[in-house]
């Protein structure tokens, strides 16, 4: 059979035990240099290559596996690094004694991570669909580790474990606790996703420091132009910016569909004003700080 790995997961269905999933095109991993399985690295133009037979099949559905959590890895690492940025914001609001502000600031925070769990829910079943090929696949097998399986467990738990009617407008020592809370749940899950990353993935490179930095600019231009925003209103909004483009590119456009009634996986053929924020360089252990 001569067909490629890529063009074989065009062709096929499979029903798996998951929401409905179904998959036209599987490309663009432009932003994935290789992936590392079995102590092997495979490329994009590797991978294109090997014809199917039996004996590789299942190599080739765990490395197609890996080329698509590699891209949602990126994708989670930025997240988590600008809702770093934002809890800290969010806490410092209340060590300068601006309660009001905190307890806005943690309650649009918490509508932000919330908005986390469809992301990662469609992220999770799209590698599990491609799993569905694999005699053993990573998500029945709890021997093995499956990438960012860990991590999409704790982030689909949130909105149960950080609830907003824990917060209160006049118990800002209450909220700053949440704030806290979240901040060491998340460095826990940034940590999580760099830990995999680094062990399956060779990802192009992004500056996430400039990438704040380009986030802060946008800041102070909206400023200049007599916009009034809270700073905790902008990052909400561009959070779910990158969580609405990430599911169009790297799930609507890789062809995968989603629906929660159904529990078939397919693969088929193509068918107010603030002071301004201060930005800086990309440079090592800087520390990025941000006003209300």
């Amino acid at each position: 059979m001569k067909e490629n790995i890529l063009i074989f997961f065009l062709i096929l269905s499979v029903d798996a035990k998951h929401r409905s999933h179904k998959i036209k095109q599987l490309k663009n991993f432009k932003d994935i240099k290789k992936v590392k399985y079995l102590r092997k690295e495979y490329t994009k133009e590797k991978i294109s290559e090997i014809q199917i037979k039996s004996k590789t099949i299942y190599i080739n559905t765990r490395v197609a596996t890996l080329f698509l959590a590699c891209t949602y890895g990126k994708i989670l690492k930025k997240i988590l690094f600008i809702i770093n940025h934002f809890v800290q914001h969010c806490k410092k609001s209340f060590e300068n004694k601006y309660n009001n502000y905190g307890y806005f600031c943690t309650n649009i925070f918490l509508d932000t991570i919330y908005n986390l769990v469809p992301m990662t829910t469609k992220m999770k079943g799209a590698m599990d669909a491609i799993e569905s090929f694999h005699y053993k696949p990573w998500y029945n097998n709890r021997t093995t580790h499956y990438i960012f399986s860990k991590t999409f467990t704790l982030l689909k738990e949130i909105p149960e474990n950080y609830k907003k009617s824990l917060i209160s407008q006049n118990d800002p020592l209450s909220n700053k606790k949440i704030l806290i809370y979240c901040n060491r749940f998340f460095s826990d899950r940034k940590n999580e996703v760099e830990l995999d990353i680094n062990m399956f993935c060779e990802v192009v490179p992004e500056c996430l420091k400039s990438a704040w930095a380009n986030l802060l600019e946008k800041y102070n231009n909206i400023l200049k132009n007599k916009q009034e925003i809270y700073f905790y209103d902008f990052l909400h909004k561009e959070i779910n910016e990158i969580i609405k483009s990430s599911i169009e590119e790297k799930y609507d456009k890789f062809g995968f569909t989603y629906d929660q009634d159904t529990i078939i996986n397919q693969m088929l053929p193509p068918n107010p004003k603030k002071r301004r924020l201060t930005s800086h360089k990309c440079i090592p252990d800087l520390k990025v700080e941000t006003i209300p």
